[in-house]
């Protein structure tokens, strides 16, 4: 197995030594630029997707909000009105009371 092994080694020398040809390393450097040009094609599809998608979510929870605010100063609204109607009718029935008070002395 030894031999077998240092044989193969030495095959794979041999090819690596002969691989060093310009016309090689032309072949290499055009592979690679593809491979980086593809990585990249890769990369801003998956950013634009990304960024469509925080967009989408960003408008949602923005539409939330709002529907949030508007419905929460419609809530004030009411209490404002159901505040300003018992302190109205608090100032009746203290008027009320003073007329009984009025009428028992």
């Amino acid at each position: 197995i030894s031999r077998v092994h240092e044989q193969e080694i030495r095959e794979l020398q041999s090819l690596a030594a002969r691989d060093t040809t310009p016309e090689n390393r032309e072949f290499f450097k055009n592979e690679l630029a593809s491979a980086i040009r593809d990585i990249r094609a890769e990369y801003d599809q998956i950013t634009n997707v990304n960024r469509t998608d925080m967009e989408s979510w960003y408008r949602l929870k923005v539409q939330e909000i709002q529907t949030q605010s508007a419905r929460q100063n419609i809530e004030h609204g009411y209490a404002k009105e159901e505040v300003k109607r018992l302190r109205t009718q608090l100032t009746d029935l203290r008027g009320k009371l003073s007329d009984l008070e009025g009428r028992v002395s």
